[in-house]
C-alpha cells in the first residue's frame, strides 16, 4: 500500500523530524529538509508540523517554508 493512501504515521513522522533536527545539531530545519530525509511528501510534512505546532515543535512560517525552531 502506498504511503499517500494511508497517510503518515504520527510517531514515524515525529521520529523523522527529530532525526533531522538532531542531524542539524539542534538548529533550525525546514520542511524541505525533513521531506528530503524521509518517505513523506512536503505536503505531508507541512500538515504534520502545523498540527503539532506548540505541542511537539515550535514552527515558524518563513514566506511559505515552515521552519522548525525547537523540538520537544
Amino acid at each position: 500500500m502506498d504511503v499517500d493512501e494511508v497517510g503518515p504515521d504520527r510517531n514515524r513522522m515525529h521520529d523523522l523530524v527529530k532525526l533531522t533536527w538532531d542531524e542539524a545539531g539542534g538548529s533550525d530545519v525546514t520542511d524541505d529538509e525533513i521531506a528530503a530525509a524521509g518517505p513523506y511528501s512536503i505536503a505531508q510534512v507541512r500538515e504534520h508540523l502545523r498540527s503539532m505546532d506548540d505541542d511537539l515543535y515550535d514552527v515558524t512560517d518563513d514566506d511559505g517554508t515552515l521552519r522548525v525552531t525547537s523540538v520537544r
